[in-house]
């Protein structure tokens, strides 16, 4: 998805960076890193009220985040957080959004990092 989101970029296709930026929120709150789902969400939703939604929603129809969606976030992170992430997220802009989806895209490890523990076999359960 990082990769879709670089070609639009290179080419100019802001309105499909932020449908990418759209997917990779809701990735992010699968891995359940809300503060930068709502970055990315609030990213993607400045983008496309700047710039409309361009040529690929005439092709491809969109499936855009639902009130639930937001509504989720909201609710699990709190009124206060939930707000000033949507902030920091409208005010990132096109290159900075795009830096942000591709620089901070990695999961954050689930398990410690360092030696393996006694009876620990590395399988992912």
């Amino acid at each position: 998805m990082q990769e879709g989101v670089s070609q639009s970029a290179e080419a100019g296709d802001e309105p499909s960076v932020a449908y990418y930026l759209e997917a990779l929120a809701a990735v992010a709150m699968r891995q359940d890193n809300l503060e930068r789902a709502v970055r990315l969400l609030a990213a993607a939703g400045a983008l496309l009220q700047a710039k409309g939604s361009g040529w690929l929603h005439a092709v491809v129809p969109r499936a855009a985040p639902d009130e639930g969606f937001r509504a989720a976030l909201r609710s699990r992170m709190g009124d206060a957080a939930f707000e000033q992430a949507w902030t920091r997220g409208q005010s990132l802009g096109g290159s900075r959004a795009v830096q942000y989806a591709l620089t901070e895209a990695s999961p954050k490890p689930t398990r410690p990092v360092g030696p393996p523990r006694a009876g620990d076999t590395g399988a992912i359960s």
